[in-house]
């Protein structure tokens, strides 16, 4: 192991299986990362949701901004864990963009 804590994390190692790999898509030579089986699966989304929380909570980051969209639930675990906010953030806000 290289000692970086992230690696060693099992939630890491577990969600990397969720992800599928879509070899030659979209053209040869690329392999594809689909999140989609990550999203689908509550531990697996949980876990990348607490691990996105982890990294950043000590980084003074008030709010995370981004396009609005019509109301996405899969958000809602990051909402209960740190400020979302759809629109411009005030003066002063220090903004994680995704």
């Amino acid at each position: 192991m290289s000692g970086n804590k992230e690696e060693e994390d099992p939630r890491i190692n577990g969600i990397k299986t969720k992800i599928r790999v879509v070899p030659d898509f979209p053209k040869k030579g690329i392999m594809f990362q689909d999140i989609t089986t990550v999203l689908l699966d509550p531990k697996a989304f949980k876990d990348t949701i607490d691990l996105f929380v982890e990294r950043y909570r000590d980084k003074n980051i008030s709010v995370v901004a981004g396009n609005k969209e019509e109301e996405d639930p899969r958000i809602n675990g990051i909402k209960t864990k740190i400020r979302v906010v759809p629109d411009f953030p005030k003066k002063g806000d220090v903004v994680l963009l995704p």
